[in-house]
């Protein structure tokens, strides 16, 4: 069973970055269930329940302990992971602290993201007007080995991928690996800004990345898959052009809520909910969230 998080922000500060209300003056956060979640089967698979947030100003360990009181509130024996509706304000120390303290995992869409990127970098292909392209390829991940399904489908459709990984253990052991099995040698490299003005396709899957934005191509496209869209903050602080792409958009099929009028469900879904599907279909694919925005293929390409 899963347990789906709807949340209002108005404004989370964190500890010793901004000034905040103290917490004597903060009325006590009371979660809420909201309704049921069902599949089509009509069989409950989570509950959804809200932490509404209506004040100014929430300092993070507020914030972090409202949410877990939540959870741990209307968890069962059988609930084993959270979806957030929204994951702005959520990094990757929020999400191991909400974890260890739930005892839950916390969806991200990771597995949905490196799914379909295949599917998602054949239509941009096409709309360029290479299906096989020459294009220089960034991928930015924690770990190598958890890529490695993503790094083989890519090896059908690019010819030179570099790869920057936070994590060097067993490096070398994927590295061979994909060599013998795909025939794609891959270059690691230890410094994204010593090369990143080579590509045109960046795919970012790691919350901690920074980059130099100055120095990206003006015409990349970048797939920024991290939880507070720092890449996409830089680009826009640079008055930069580059097409930042954050989340892939599905159709849903499969999602239905008991009750309809205490919690809105959209008929589009991003990858952390399509990702409490038990099967995936191409067909479910509707395009690409770009700040907010859903876009097509054709105009990735064309903006």
């Amino acid at each position: 069973m899963y347990i789906v998080s709807s949340q209002q922000y108005i404004k989370i500060y964190s500890k010793g970055l901004l000034k905040y209300i103290p917490k004597k003056f903060i009325p006590k956060i009371k979660p809420k269930f909201l309704t049921f979640l069902k599949n089509e089967e009509e069989t409950i698979i989570g509950k959804v329940i809200g932490i509404f947030l209506t004040f100014e100003r929430v300092p993070e360990d507020l914030y972090i302990d409202s949410i877990v009181e939540g959870v741990n509130k209307y968890k069962e024996e059988k609930t084993h992971s959270i979806v957030f509706e929204d994951m702005r304000y959520l990094d990757n120390n929020n999400i191991k602290v909400i974890e260890k303290r739930t005892g839950l995992k916390v969806i991200n869409g990771e597995k949905v993201l490196i799914e379909f990127m295949p599917r998602a970098l054949k239509e941009i292909f096409l709309d360029i007007g290479e299906e096989s392209i020459n294009f220089e390829v960034l991928l930015i991940t924690s770990k190598a080995e958890s890529i490695k399904p993503l790094i083989k489908e890519l090896s059908k459709r690019i010819r030179f991928l570099t790869i920057f990984v936070e994590e060097t253990k067993n490096l070398e052991k994927v590295k061979e690996e994909i060599l013998l099995e795909t025939g794609l040698s891959i270059y690691f490299t230890k410094d994204i800004d010593k090369t990143l003005a080579n590509y045109y396709i960046i795919i970012n899957l790691n919350n901690n990345v920074s980059l130099n934005v100055d120095i990206l191509k003006p015409e990349s496209i970048i797939f920024d898959f991290s939880n507070h869209n720092k890449i996409l903050k830089d680009i826009h602080l640079k008055n930069k052009k580059t097409v930042v792409i954050n989340d892939f958009i599905f159709s849903n099929t499969n999602l239905f809520l008991q009750n309809e009028d205490v919690f809105e469900l959209e008929k589009e879904i991003p990858s952390r909910l399509y990702e409490l599907n038990t099967r995936l279909s191409e067909e479910d694919f509707k395009g690409f969230s770009v700040n907010g925005q859903k876009y097509s293929a054709k105009e990735i390409v064309s903006t």
